[in-house]
């Protein structure tokens, strides 16, 4: 039996070797999806565009994988793809229906840009641009992980991710690859210091997914420690650049409302529209304001001031105690927006894959220990291999209960 040690004593150096391997473990979780969309595909009933479900067109009952894979927010981006945003007013209200205005314009107009160079459809066009956004950005993740945290665990870190229950969003028509693609280097950029080209990537992001106002919490905190230590000639130097990119990340967090403004002329369309699936979903408030709806305030005020207190418990331990490059900080900080802004329905499961959950999970199992004793290979990778089968199990149960459309009352993914 083999021991190893996950932790190395001085940082690993990435090869490229190590964006093949992640991106082949990519490719094989995503072939273990397809299969699980193709066995529950015929399951589908046939649907067409209705105030509960917008279908571009019509959808066939037990379609092909590539169909599919268009299910559920896929539609509005075949929508934006196809006709581009609307110009009829009449989707504003008041009140606003739900519309196109809410997804931002990336990803559909890539995936325009593939369909006029090669005559495919949307689905095979959405398909493939996730494929190769989602293997950009776990090659780019494992090669991040592999310097801060040793080889072996950034692999099965990447493996986590990609075999996560909501995991099949990287290869359908959704912007989960490509958010991933351009979050790791910004995330990346920020923590090294490199300021330019995380300021770049803030803009890409704009027009990518609303994921900006979490990261500027994150460039804050940044900006507040380096204030707090600005004693330090090291901390002193990065509070210009924090409080620039803090600033950018705020502007760019309006870009797109602002730009849906001045499209519609009307000031508050992006929010009118944004209201509009909150309608939908019934409950008001975010997670927080929902669960004070269906359980009480007492209660919800009781878990809201211990997620405060564990906050503050966190940030106030050592460095030592901390993630190696940021990602725990990250997470915490994305999952409390998704609480804060999103309604009560199983979607949450979804925005996950975003905070990157399976990575910190799997450092804290596979290296914490190590801080006290060495652990064999042998049992890491059996551990490992036991957590990614529980995730497809779950990922199965997710595709034929949630993703698939198997009723005409069904929960969104």
């Amino acid at each position: 039996m083999t021991a190893v040690a996950l932790r190395p004593a001085r940082p690993a150096v990435a090869t490229r070797l190590d964006a093949v391997v992640a991106v082949a473990v990519f490719l094989v979780a995503r072939a273990v999806s397809a299969v699980f969309l193709v066995v529950s595909a015929p399951d589908q009933i046939a649907l067409t565009d209705s105030p509960t479900y917008h279908v571009e067109g019509t959808s066939p009952a037990a379609p092909g994988y590539w169909q599919v894979i268009t299910n559920w927010d896929g539609q509005w981006y075949e929508t934006i793809a196809r006709h581009g945003y609307p110009d009829d007013p009449s989707v504003l209200g008041p009140p606003a229906e739900r519309n196109p205005y809410a997804f931002s314009p990336l990803y559909p107009f890539l995936c325009r840009a593939v369909m006029a160079v090669t005559g495919a459809g949307f689905g095979v066009a959405g398909g493939l641009v996730s494929l190769v956004a989602g293997a950009v950005g776990c090659a780019l993740l494992a090669r991040w992980l592999v310097v801060t945290r040793g080889r072996m665990t950034a692999h099965l870190a990447v493996a986590g991710l990609v075999c996560f229950p909501t995991a099949v969003l990287f290869q359908a028509t959704y912007t989960e690859s490509l958010a991933l693609a351009v979050l790791v280097p910004t995330l990346r950029a920020i923590h090294e210091e490199r300021w330019r080209p995380a300021a770049g990537l803030l803009v890409v992001l704009a027009v990518t997914r609303p994921i900006l106002a979490p990261l500027a919490l994150l460039l804050g905190l940044a900006l507040l420690l380096a204030l707090r230590h600005r004693d330090d000639p090291a901390a002193r130097v990065r509070v210009r650049p924090l409080a620039l990119l803090t600033v950018l990340a705020g502007v760019c967090t309006l870009a797109w409302p602002v730009a849906v403004a001045v499209m519609t002329g009307v000031p508050t369309a992006y929010f009118d529209t944004m209201r509009a699936w909150v309608r939908a979903g019934g409950l008001g408030g975010g997670w927080v304001g929902g669960l004070a709806q269906l359980v009480g305030p007492v209660l919800v005020a009781l878990l809201v001031a211990t997620a405060l207190a564990f906050a503050v418990v966190r940030l106030r331990r050592p460095d030592r105690f901390r993630s190696p490059d940021g990602l725990g900080t990250w997470g915490t900080s994305y999952l409390g927006y998704v609480l804060m802004t999103t309604t009560v329905n199983p979607s949450l499961a979804r925005y996950a894959l975003l905070t990157l959950v399976p990575v910190e999970p799997l450092r804290r199992a596979l290296t914490g220990p190590l801080d006290r004793a060495v652990r064999s290979q042998s049992r890491v990778l059996l551990g490992a291999g036991l957590l990614l089968g529980v995730e497809l199990a779950v990922q199965l149960w997710w595709v034929r209960t949630l993703f698939v459309v198997t009723s005409p009352v069904a929960l969104p993914p």
